[in-house]
């Protein structure tokens, strides 16, 4: 195994050394040489040791290339790049400090060669990960790439309450607010980073170093570790990108390790675009997890602010979580957004899983729609509908949270249908416009005032208790509307009514 300048710094910590570097990338070596015999000959694949008057002599000869000096350097060149000298003690036997440092490349070379032995023969992930982290200060958790714990490597210690470390082991995720860098920041670290990271937690004491693993030039899952036992050093996070490349080794080669990640069954698929599925398939799929077609459902679709595209590491990251929230629903990703089909329970429940769903999406950064209740698996198509037309109302209503219900916005959506395919003014009675053309002009209300008393069967007690009016003033505004419409509407027949009703309503969208 291959070492380099930070992890002997580390281990000759017992000589208190004192590290001093020009270079900006790192050198690796496998052995270390007595400087005096290779002069003019110097291999990079070799960490050189020599005393401190035997360096600055050959000071010329010094450039990229790792030293280990007995002794202090008076003069440290600083303009000579790429040189690295650990300075020990002068009082230091070299023949010792020689024989040291070859016992640290046999340990490390032991270790490594245990896990490429343990990783041949197929042990398990856990026993290749708890010997991985043998060699590390701090314990290290492999996540899926929905930050799902899928296994721990290293002893936890017992302060974990209150870290990242808690969420861990209780309830085998890690938080997104762990992360105190953007969500957007985050998912891309998530899917770009091949080298290990920081990113410092909120709201948590410790910082968090993270490694990502590919497979298929995918990310498939995480290293992450927390300095709960001690601060990061420039050794262990070198340490870590090797114990990464080990576990990306260990899970393609493994032979039970599955992707847990959950797909959207084809029937679903074809319901949301509309064609036709067979009730025996639906049927079939539906029995597997113990529902009825003829359930009470409703159907959810949650999306990034302004049609961001869904990547697919934020959707990983999301779907875990909302999952997590109830076991008695479907969801999976479908036209750039995650859909959630629940099954509905008792009204408490039902209440408070559309409170933490709300809180979660809330969290996530993205909005939702959602369908009106149905009992009729068949028509998923028409309640998707619902929940995108939800949406879109939502969205353009400003001053709303972003949760939406279909039927808050039912007859906006309405009006928006009827208006595509026809002017809306064009479907207003006339009098009903002269009638918003005084209320512009006046100041007045006479059109909410009219729909009330329409709405309410033309009762002028029920008209006047829903406006908080006096029945005399109620009265007034009625005959000064039907001198402006010109009709008196209770010797309207219903159709009639309804469509003075329908105007009024269609002047709010005007």
């Amino acid at each position: 195994m291959k070492l380099n300048i930070h992890i002997l710094f580390e281990e000759l910590k017992n000589y208190a050394p004192v590290l001093k570097t020009t270079r900006e990338n790192e050198f690796f070596f496998q052995k270390i040489r007595f400087l005096d015999t290779d002069i003019g000959d110097l291999q990079k694949g070799c960490i050189y040791l020599a005393r401190a008057e035997e360096i600055e002599k050959h000071f010329s000869f010094l450039e990229e290339v790792d030293l280990i000096s007995v002794g202090p350097i008076s003069v440290f060149p600083e303009k000579l790049a790429n040189l690295s000298v650990i300075i020990l003690p002068e009082m230091e036997n070299i023949i010792t400090v020689f024989n040291q440092v070859q016992d640290i490349f046999l340990k490390y070379e032991q270790w490594d060669y245990a896990l490429i032995r343990m990783i041949a023969e197929h042990e398990s992930l856990q026993a290749i990960a708890d010997h991985a982290a043998t060699m590390l200060k701090n314990p290290f958790a492999l996540l899926d790439i929905t930050l799902k714990r899928i296994l721990v490597g290293g002893k936890i210690p017992d302060h974990y309450k209150g870290t990242a470390w808690e969420s861990i082991m209780d309830n085998e995720y890690t938080p997104s607010e762990t992360f105190s860098m953007s969500r957007d920041d985050l998912y891309f670290f998530l899917s770009y980073n091949n080298k290990p990271y920081f990113v410092h937690g909120a709201p948590y004491q410790y910082s968090h170093l993270m490694a990502n693993i590919y497979l298929n030039h995918k990310l498939f899952a995480l290293i992450a570790t927390t300095d709960i036992n001690g601060p990061f050093s420039q050794s262990e996070l070198t340490l870590i990108g090797h114990v990464r490349d080990v576990m990306e080794l260990a899970i393609s080669s493994s032979m039970d390790f599955k992707d847990i990640r959950e797909t959207v069954v084809y029937y679903l698929e074809k319901l949301l675009k509309g064609f036709p599925v067979d009730e025996k398939i639906i049927n079939y799929h539906l029995n597997q997890r113990n529902w009825r077609q003829y359930d009470k459902f409703r159907l959810y679709t949650i999306v990034n602010p302004e049609g961001k595209e869904l990547s697919e590491s934020q959707a990983e990251f999301c779907l875990f979580r909302i999952r997590n929230l109830h076991e008695d629903a479907v969801v999976f990703c479908y036209e750039n957004a995650i859909i959630v089909v629940a099954r509905r329970a008792t009204s408490s429940e039902n209440h408070e899983y559309e409170k933490r769903l709300r809180a979660l999406a809330k969290k996530l950064e993205m909005q939702c729609g959602y369908s009106s209740v149905f009992d009729h698996f068949i028509d998923l198509k028409y309640y998707y509908i619902q929940s995108k037309a939800a949406l879109y109302e939502g969205q353009k209503d400003k001053s709303a949270a972003d949760f939406w219900c279909f039927e808050t916005y039912y007859f906006a959506h309405l009006i928006d249908a009827v208006n595509n395919s026809a002017s809306l003014k064009s479907l207003c009675h006339p009098g009903v416009l002269r009638l918003q053309e005084h209320d512009q002009k006046e100041k007045t209300d006479l059109v909410h005032c009219l729909r009330i008393y329409l709405f309410n069967g033309c009762n002028i007690a029920q008209t006047g208790k829903a406006l908080f009016m006096h029945r005399n003033t109620l009265t007034y505004r009625l005959e000064k509307i039907a001198d402006i419409i010109e009709l008196d509407v209770r010797q309207l027949d219903e159709n009639a009514r309804m469509q003075i009703w329908f105007s009024c309503l269609i002047t709010s969208y005007l």
